[in-house]
C-alpha cells in the first residue's frame, strides 16, 4: 500500500493522512490481515468448522474473507484502523514509502 514503519512520532497531520490512506485501502488490507491471521491459526493445527471449539482447534472464521459475516470482517477492518496506534505503542510511525 506504499507504507512503511519509521522511527519517530507522527504529527497530527501525518497521522490523519495515514488514517485516510488506510481507510481508502481498507478492504484490501483487511483481507490481507485476515489471510495472515488464518495462516497463523492453520500453522498451529486449527481447522475450519461451523462452530468454534477451542479444545478441538476448530474455528468458524477460518474461511476466505469474502465468506465472513460482516461482524467478523469488521474485526479485520478494526485491526487495520488501529495500525497507527500499534505503531505509536512501539515508538514508531507509519509513513509513506
Amino acid at each position: 500500500m506504499g507504507l512503511q514503519l519509521r522511527e519517530g512520532d507522527a504529527s497530527r497531520e501525518e497521522e490523519t493522512e495515514i488514517r485516510q490512506h488506510l481507510e481508502y485501502h481498507l478492504e484490501v488490507m483487511a483481507e490481507a490481515e485476515h489471510e495472515g491471521w488464518m495462516a497463523w491459526y492453520l500453522s498451529k493445527g486449527w481447522r475450519y468448522g461451523t462452530k468454534r471449539e477451542d479444545k478441538k482447534k476448530i474455528h468458524n472464521c477460518l474461511a476466505p474473507y469474502s465468506q465472513l459475516r460482516e461482524t467478523d470482517a469488521d474485526k479485520d477492518r478494526d485491526s487495520i484502523r488501529h495500525y497507527p496506534d500499534f505503531a505509536r505503542k512501539a515508538s514508531l510511525k507509519i509513513a509513506f514509502a
